[in-house]
C-alpha cells in the first residue's frame, strides 16, 4: 500500500475532491477528483479509469466504490458504469448513490471554478491522497495530454505526485479552474505528472460541472 496523507483518507461527508476512494475491497486506493453531473440533478465522481476499475481486468457496471478507501468497513458511495469510462484516456466516472451528499470542492483547495484549457507556463495545483496539495507548472500540452513538472526553483526532491494521487484534478492556482485529470507520474530524475485535458474528460464521459 502506498504512503498516504492521513487527513485525505478520513471519512468525509459530503464527498469532495481530494479524498480516498477504492473499488470494492481489493482495488488500489486512489483519489476522488471532483464531482460532476450529466443533467444537473445526478452526481458522478470523476477519477482515473485504473482507480475505478479496481483489481479486475476491466471496468464493469455496478461495481461498488467505497470512501474511506482505507481501513474498516464502509457502505459504497457510488457505482461504476461502463458508459462513463474511457480506458484509452484512463478516465472514468461512478454515479453517486442517492442519499450520499456531495459538495463541489476539493480538499485543501476549495470551491472549483469553470474549466479552462491548459497552456504552457500555467501554474497549477492538485490535492491527492499520496502527496496532499502540491504545486506544478504546465510544461507541455500535446493533444489531450498535459505534462506538469515542479515549479522553477523548487527543491530537486519536491514531490508533485505519487502513487494513489491518480484521479486528482489539476487546477489553475489563481482561479481554481480545473485544467486536467491526473493519471500518471514519474520521479526518475525529473518529477513529472501526466494529466488529461479536463475539457476532453468531460466530453468523452458526457458530463459537466455543477
Amino acid at each position: 500500500m502506498a504512503v498516504v496523507v492521513r487527513n485525505h483518507v478520513q471519512p468525509f461527508r459530503p464527498l469532495r475532491g481530494g479524498i480516498a476512494i477504492m473499488n470494492g475491497n481489493n482495488g488500489p486506493s486512489g483519489t476522488l477528483g471532483c464531482i460532476a453531473t450529466s443533467n444537473g440533478v445526478d452526481r458522478w465522481i470523476l477519477s482515473a479509469h485504473h482507480v475505478l476499475q479496481g483489481a479486475g481486468n476491466e471496468l464493469t457496471d455496478d461495481e461498488p466504490i467505497f470512501q474511506p478507501a482505507l481501513g474498516g468497513s464502509a457502505l459504497p458511495v457510488a457505482r461504476t458504469r461502463r458508459d462513463r469510462a474511457h480506458q484509452g484516456l484512463d478516465v472514468a466516472a461512478a454515479r453517486v448513490i442517492d442519499g450520499v451528499d456531495t459538495v463541489n470542492e476539493i480538499l485543501g483547495i476549495g470551491l472549483i471554478g469553470r474549466v479552462i484549457e491548459p497552456v504552457q507556463g500555467m501554474r497549477v495545483m492538485k490535492s491527492g491522497i499520496a502527496t496532499g496539495v502540491t504545486e506544478g507548472v504546465v510544461v507541455r500540452v500535446d493533444g489531450d495530454e498535459v505534462r506538469i513538472e515542479s515549479p522553477p526553483g523548487y527543491p530537486s526532491k519536491y514531490e508533485i505526485s505519487a502513487t494513489s494521487d491518480s484521479g486528482s484534478v489539476w487546477v489553475e492556482q489563481e482561479t481554481v479552474a480545473p485544467v486536467a485529470l491526473h493519471v500518471a507520474g514519474t520521479d526518475t530524475g525529473i518529477e513529472i505528472a501526466i494529466g488529461v485535458r479536463m475539457s476532453e474528460v468531460l466530453r468523452v464521459l458526457e458530463l459537466k460541472f455543477l
